[in-house]
């Protein structure tokens, strides 16, 4: 995960939205193999099923972050459908710090999976266009996402 947020992958993967609902792309903990492809929102899917192959391990991944009329607000991007999590489970977190100025990707038209560049900043997004809200308008600072990986 530090490699991930290291690289920028984290990053993209958090600001990856569905195109019609503002949610966390569905595609961001998938391998490329389960989409028909190789796409830009797959790269942080592809790490963790390389790291963590579905014949050994099993894993959650979810996105927490500050909801401005709900509080803290969680997701669950990649959901393991096989088991939940034993008594055994290990888990990793890693924080990625949003900002007005950062550029949302989202699932561009004639794409079934994977995230385009998109121009719009997160600070011009439009209710309903972001799942995490503008925690501290008028400054910089966006909000913070949780990504948290619990691994079996």
């Amino acid at each position: 995960m530090a490699i991930a947020k290291e690289n920028g992958t984290l990053r993209r993967a958090v600001t990856c939205v569905g195109d019609s609902d503002g949610e966390p792309h569905d595609a961001i903990g998938h391998k490329p193999s389960n989409l028909g492809g190789d796409h830009a929102v797959t790269n942080l899917g592809t790490l963790l099923h390389t790291t963590f192959p579905s014949e050994e391990f099993s894993f959650n991944l979810y996105f927490e972050y500050w909801h401005s009329t709900n509080g803290r607000e969680q997701a669950l991007v990649y959901p393991n459908t096989r088991q939940p999590p034993d008594e055994n489970a290990v888990t990793v977190v890693e924080r990625v710090t949003l900002y007005d100025s950062m550029g949302m990707s989202w699932n561009s038209a004639g794409q079934s999976y994977g995230c385009a560049h998109y121009d719009q900043q997160l600070e011009a997004a439009s209710s309903g266009d972001f799942y995490a809200d503008d925690v501290d308008s008028p400054q910089e600072l966006y909000n913070v996402v949780e990504v948290r990986l619990v691994i079996w």
